[in-house]
């Protein structure tokens, strides 16, 4: 390579300028070093805040009985901000319906219901009127008032024999929603039969999920998963960029392995099953889920996996569809209510699982 006279190194041969550059070129040449320069700083810091969106945000920690398991993808300060805003409504939620703290609003009222009217807040009001119309969608057999029916069959404390037909039959008398008393006007509710009380188990989760959720968006976060005990909330893009998240559905008979996966989309999923809570008695094991109508435990299904819009619906109706079945089930798939089902169940000494959409049912 020629070297001209001005030194430049990297033109080309044939280049014969020799002449140095005046005040207004060395002014441009500066002005256009200065553009370059910022380009490319705004190029780097946009590469920067595009990693800093896709970052993971994990948070966990026990609540509501079970444990929380939240990932958020959004930048790290909205990943903490979402987790804080998250935090403090599950928290609010389980003070409200906590059977187990005599400080809750939900055992005050157990508590003093049957007594006199018991005046409830709005938000645990609001959640009685959901438990009641649910009640009348499931013909029953989602029951809040199925308490006693628990503490007979030892789930919240162990028994030594298995309940006679006469012990069953005389808890019944104390259960089923129709026998408490709404009155809308003082916000109020009535236990009619003395022995009466309420158990939020089967829908306190799916509620939290949604004001969870509600709380994170309204945080800023725009990508995310929320995993409260097998309740699960997803909505926006996963790590990977995609528009879809994965949920497993765990093996009956081998816990630490996935029998079926689904796709979940913007969209709530919840699970009842007889996998961890369940009671033995007499060397028999007995499934947690209550048939309220019966008084009996449900022994005819190992889970109920549904997907829908609202984490409420599908806390309920995973506890349903678990209790009715399949005909049931496929009802609430073609009306729309549940967007697709997955019911697990023993048939002939196998595990059989049906798979329920409306385009495809098998």
């Amino acid at each position: 390579m020629n070297k001209c006279s001005d030194n430049c190194t990297n033109c080309s041969e044939n280049c014969t300028s020799s002449k140095p550059m005046s005040k207004l070129q060395m002014w441009c040449c500066l002005l256009l070093i200065a553009v370059i320069g910022c380009f490319f700083a705004f190029i780097n810091g946009a590469e920067k805040q595009q990693t800093a969106a896709v970052q993971t945000g994990r948070f966990t920690y026990p609540c509501m009985g079970t444990v929380v398991d939240i990932s958020f993808f959004d930048s790290p300060e909205i990943n903490e901000k979402a987790a804080k805003a998250v935090y403090d409504e599950l928290h609010k939620i389980e003070l409200m319906c906590n059977i187990f703290n005599p400080a809750s609003e939900i055992s005050k009222l157990n508590a003093s219901a049957d007594k006199k009217p018991f005046v409830c807040s709005k938000e645990l009001y609001d959640l009685l009127l959901k438990c009641k119309k649910a009640y009348e969608l499931t013909h029953g057999t989602f029951d809040i008032t199925a308490k006693p029916l628990m503490n007979l069959w030892g789930f919240y404390a162990k028994q030594n024999h298995t309940p006679v037909q006469s012990e069953i039959e005389k808890t019944l008398t104390a259960v089923g929603l129709n026998k408490v008393r709404f009155d809308d006007n003082a916000r109020s509710v009535t236990f009619t039969v003395k022995g009466m009380s309420f158990d939020l188990g089967g829908i306190a989760k799916g509620a939290a999920i949604d004001a969870a959720l509600n709380a994170a968006r309204n945080a800023g976060a725009r990508n995310g998963i929320i995993n409260l005990g097998g309740n699960i909330a997803c909505f926006g893009k996963n790590r990977d960029g995609r528009d879809f998240f994965e949920a497993g559905i765990r093996d009956p008979l081998n816990s630490n392995a996935v029998i079926r996966k689904i796709r979940l989309a913007d969209s709530c999923c919840a699970t009842s099953g007889n996998y961890e809570r369940f009671s033995v008695i007499d060397g028999k094991r007995y499934s947690h889920i209550m048939n309220p109508l019966t008084g009996y435990p449900v022994q005819n299904m190992y889970s109920a996996t549904v997907v829908t819009a609202k984490g409420i619906d599908s806390d309920i109706l995973s506890t349903a569809c678990f209790i009715l079945g399949n005909n049931f089930t496929t009802e609430l798939v073609k009306k729309g209510i549940l967007r697709e089902a997955i019911l697990i169940y023993p048939e002939n000494n196998q595990i059989n699982i049906k798979y329920i959409t409306k385009e495809k049912q098998k």
